[in-house]
């Protein structure tokens, strides 16, 4: 799956990105847990905070005080995520699985590190190990799913996800990687319906509005598409996606002043990733340059 997930990354064209969804625990410290080392709990708690740099100094002295601390380990890991280091990312969800080799969120987590690479036959392998160790976790089911949607295999992502909603069927996540599985298929009047019920759960869910609101652009239905994807950035008006998906409408309804308007919001938030660079093309060809934008 290409640009869209954050939790979401997933795009089917490069003009409009549906949303998967892949579920990583809040924190490396699952529900339940104590963490005995008050030390190890400092450093948690700086981390949930936004200290983390501190937060990785404590941790590292509790790890290398014994390596064996499976917890200090995985939220290292999980600091090393929020600072957008993949590699360290991985190195130490790496080791908390080894001194800790059913460690769930450990598991979890590092399926996630290479979900975001494209790896998806290494998620698939941890979150079968993942289930393996607790048959019924709904997290691994769901990303699981969502790893084979990175392959394109939507019949096993569904029967999962199915799976997951017969036993909960107020699972968020599962009912958003369904609608991007129909959406795939080319059954959006079932994405719509999947959408919908989110919305009826948390009518704040960007990925359900974006999902919508590319079935909607592909029933031909721009105005309804419009709708959502509004209600997108009404929720979080740095989604870039939404703005986006907004612009390519807009672009493609000859609507040129509002597709510029909202090229220029992506540019603005996210000049440096592929949509930043999609923003700019279109920009360009719509009489706008970089040198113009930077003067603004």
């Amino acid at each position: 799956m290409d640009e869209g997930q954050g939790a979401v990354d997933a795009t089917t064209a490069p003009e409009v990105a549906p949303t998967a969804v892949s579920a990583t625990p809040e924190g490396a410290i699952p529900v339940g847990i104590v963490v005995a080392d008050p030390q190890c709990a400092e450093g948690i708690e700086l981390m949930r905070t936004g200290d983390v740099d501190k937060a990785i100094e404590l941790l590292m002295q509790v790890a290398h005080a014994d390596m064996s601390n499976a917890y200090a380990l995985a939220n290292l890991g999980h600091c090393y995520k929020l600072k957008g280091i993949i590699s360290k990312e991985i190195e130490y969800y790496q080791k908390a699985l080894e001194a800790k080799p059913d460690y769930l969120t450990a598991l979890i987590n590092l399926g996630t590190a290479y979900g975001r690479q494209d790896l998806w036959d290494r998620e698939i392998e941890l979150c079968q190990k993942a289930l393996e160790v607790k048959p019924d976790l709904n997290v691994a089911k769901n990303n699981l799913a969502y790893a084979y949607m990175g392959k394109e295999d939507y019949e096993r992502a569904s029967a999962l996800i199915q799976e997951i909603l017969a036993a909960d069927p107020y699972y968020i996540q599962a009912w958003v990687n369904l609608a991007f599985v129909y959406n795939a298929q080319g059954y959006h009047d079932q994405a719509v319906e999947c959408c919908t019920t989110v919305t009826k759960i948390d009518p704040n869910c960007i990925e359900a509005w974006n999902n919508m609101g590319f079935a909607y652009k592909n029933k031909d239905d721009a105005q309804q598409a419009i709708e959502c994807y509004n209600r997108t950035v009404g929720i979080n008006e740095k989604y870039a996606i939404g703005w986006s998906n907004l612009a390519f409408i807009y672009k493609d309804k000859g609507w040129y002043d509002y597709a510029i308007e909202s090229f220029k919001k992506v540019y603005r938030i996210d000049a440096e990733s592929d949509l930043g660079e999609q923003a700019l093309t279109a920009l360009r060809g719509l009489g706008v340059s970089a040198a113009q934008l930077d003067n603004e």
